[in-house]
């Protein structure tokens, strides 16, 4: 069977769209706080001796956006960074308490994607030093088909970093990307 140029065009548009790889990615943003305007000196929570190591690269990832944000990272800052990094099946959620309001939704199973969908969710906590409070909390997450964390990493990074001055409770953004 031979397939005309537009008939060809059309399988492999399927093809694709079928496949989930690529497209609009939903990022939703949930951010509580009064917030912390640029500049501020900033410095990373020490982690305790039974906390798993940070991520390097995901701490030298939101070191450089925090950086191109206005803030800058002082080992005696006024105010801590903690944050935090996880991926999920998409099929389960996480809730404040059982039977308590959902702080991050299961996802239903979207048409034309074959495969185990994931969550990836990026936390950020920011509080003052002296006084323990908690200037902002925030978390952005993404549902996925095939990309890893790693590919997700930036703009969920971003994405916190933009909300981190004035949060705006929850939103959501759409980005191109790999799905």
């Amino acid at each position: 069977m031979k397939l005309n140029a537009k008939s060809a065009a059309t399988v492999l548009f399927l093809s694709a769209l079928a496949s989930g790889c690529a497209g609009a990615v939903k990022t939703r943003i949930v951010g509580t706080g009064p917030g912390l305007q640029p500049p501020a000196a900033l410095a990373f929570l020490p982690a305790d001796e039974d906390s798993p190591k940070p991520d390097a690269k995901t701490e030298a990832i939101l070191h450089a956006a925090l950086q191109r944000a206005g803030y800058s990272m002082e080992e005696n800052a006024a105010y801590l960074v903690d944050y935090s990094v996880a991926q999920r099946s998409a099929n389960t959620g996480i809730s404040s308490a059982p039977g308590g309001s959902w702080l991050s939704e299961t996802s239903a199973k979207r048409r034309f994607w074959s495969c185990k969908e994931k969550t990836h969710r990026f936390t950020l906590t920011i509080m003052a030093r002296a006084t323990g409070e908690t200037l902002y909390k925030g978390s952005a997450e993404e549902l996925h088909c095939r990309a890893t964390f790693a590919e997700s990493r930036s703009a969920l990074i971003a994405a916190i970093i933009a909300d981190l001055p004035q949060p705006q409770s929850k939103r959501e953004l759409r980005r191109k990307g790999r799905n």
